[in-house]
């Protein structure tokens, strides 16, 4: 096996080992790492850069020491014969010695044997040659002067640099590692305190008996990553929150209009069994049980495409056609219905207008919108359609009461119904199905009471590029300006 494969083995266990480790031990020890190399680093650079200053220090003593001499040793061996000795310098010591090895004069205490081998002496000849002799000993010896080749030679000792380095590094290497036992620990309590708000939030999370409580997590103040965890936790559970209560709200309301149709089917059922009732009777209760299968159908519906709409799944087929046709289509519809008697639906049109919408559901929201104004507005139906620079809008107006200012805001709402003067029957789900559609097309539904009397329900589609001919802008008529129109 190559060394590759083998080095990207123990990569790979070991990414595994440590992906099971804790996160804030994961924090602890990356910290203690860069800390250790960082640490490592800057002791080798500072014990290499101290002991060139020491060094420089000691070079330049000896130096200094060799200027105050050099006069002295470029004397001629009778004179150096005469005057043996050397005056002592603050620090350190100095010989003179000939070519042959011979002291012609030095510091006292210095005087018996040369301090250079034959070796070292011959090269001091030539040139400068700084020597260190391993007993704490620094020397720098050269030749004094082209006259003579006597070397002066000066020395000092080594003891208090290298004791400075004994101590630096006994603290690099002693004292270190215990800074860096404090650094990882106080870096290991760092990091646990800095997910302490995590594991706060989890201990919530983990207490939290359900929706419905209000409970949220707890946000730290700090304005960091957490906190913006928490606020989108936040968010993310009052979202989920709104998403369950409206299906429970959904449910109880399916559940109590089906009750209703159910309970009358099922007294028909049992009367028409019951074997005591005329053929009349008998066809009168199997024409009300149908009825209320159909109405038991059309709520089936109705629940489906609210339950698609919930969840974004509300199919559209979209082509381009004129809407006054479709219009055109629901107004017959409606005038063979009975029951309208001195009612009827009409459509204002000005112009043409085309529209790219699934002609099914839109016929279901409009059909759905006249009915309503139908049931429970009075006199004429008034469908109208305006483009505008955003889109097309598709109008129904009705006369009579309009909403109730209570109810108006909440008319588009599933299973809402006006007050009981106002209600007629119905499911509910009616302006419901209006916005559902609007909202699967990428619009919106609004509804509003007209100022003199009657309501005023629309919806906006968007506009659609080539979906609106030439002169739209001439067609820009305000919300407003439709309000005084006669209808």
């Amino acid at each position: 096996m190559r060394a590759p494969q083998i080095l990207r083995r123990f990569l790979g266990a070991v990414g595994t080992r440590l992906d099971r480790v804790p996160i804030r031990l994961k924090l602890a020890l990356t910290f203690a790492g860069m800390m250790i190399v960082l640490f490592g680093v800057l002791s080798l650079l500072l014990y290499l850069q101290f002991a060139a200053g020491l060094d420089a220090g000691i070079n330049s003593t000896l130096e200094t020491r060799a200027a105050d001499l050099t006069s002295v040793a470029g004397e001629s061996d009778q004179w150096l014969y005469a005057h043996p000795e050397l005056p002592p310098g603050s620090d350190g010591f100095a010989q003179i010695v000939d070519s042959q090895g011979q002291v012609l004069a030095s510091t006292p205490g210095h005087g018996e044997v040369s301090l250079l081998g034959p070796t070292a002496l011959a090269v001091a000849l030539h040139r400068r040659v700084n020597i260190n002799q391993g007993k704490r000993v620094q020397l720098l010896a050269y030749r004094a002067s082209r006259s003579t080749r006597n070397v002066l030679v000066v020395g000092v000792s080594t003891a208090d640099r290298d004791s400075a380095l004994d101590s630096l590094q006994r603290l690099l290497f002693i004292g270190g590692p215990i800074a860096l036992l404090i650094a990882c620990f106080a870096g290991y309590i760092v990091a646990a305190k800095a997910l302490g708000p995590v594991e706060t939030m989890r201990k919530r999370a983990a207490a939290m008996c359900g929706f419905g409580s209000d409970e949220r997590l707890p946000v730290p103040p700090a304005r960091d990553e957490i906190q913006r965890l928490g606020e989108t936790l936040n968010e993310m559970l009052a979202r989920l929150e709104e998403v369950v209560e409206r299906g429970h709200a959904f449910v109880a309301g399916a559940s109590h209009e089906l009750r209703t149709p159910l309970t009358i089917l099922q007294l028909e059922l049992d009367e028409a069994l019951s074997g005591d009732r005329s053929e009349e009777e008998l066809r009168a209760a199997i024409g009300s049980a149908r009825e209320e299968v159909r109405r038991l159908t059309s709520l089936a519906e109705d629940l489906l495409v609210i339950a698609q709409s919930d969840d974004q799944r509300l199919p559209i087929v979209s082509e381009r056609f004129e809407v006054h046709r479709a219009m055109r289509v629901i107004a017959e519809r409606y005038a063979h219905l009975d029951g309208l008697v001195g009612r009827k639906v009409t459509i204002e049109q000005e112009r043409e207008v085309f529209v790219e919408a699934d002609v099914a559901r839109l016929d279901q929201a409009l059909s759905n919108m006249v009915h309503n104004a139908l049931r429970f507005g009075e006199g004429s139906v008034v469908m109208r359609a305006n483009r505008r620079a955003d889109g097309v809008e598709l109008h129904v107006f009705d006369r009579g009461p309009g909403f109730a200012p209570e109810f108006l805001p909440h008319a588009f709402e599933r299973f809402s119904r006006a007050d009981p003067a106002r209600s007629r029957g119905g499911t509910g789900l009616g302006l419901a199905i209006v916005r559902a559609i609007a909202e699967a097309h990428g619009g919106r539904a609004q509804a509003e009471n007209r100022p003199r009397g009657g309501a005023h329900v629309w919806l906006t589609l968007p506009a659609v590029a080539g979906s609106a001919r030439a002169g739209a802008a001439a067609d820009g008529e305000s919300g407003a300006e439709l309000e005084h129109k006669p209808v």
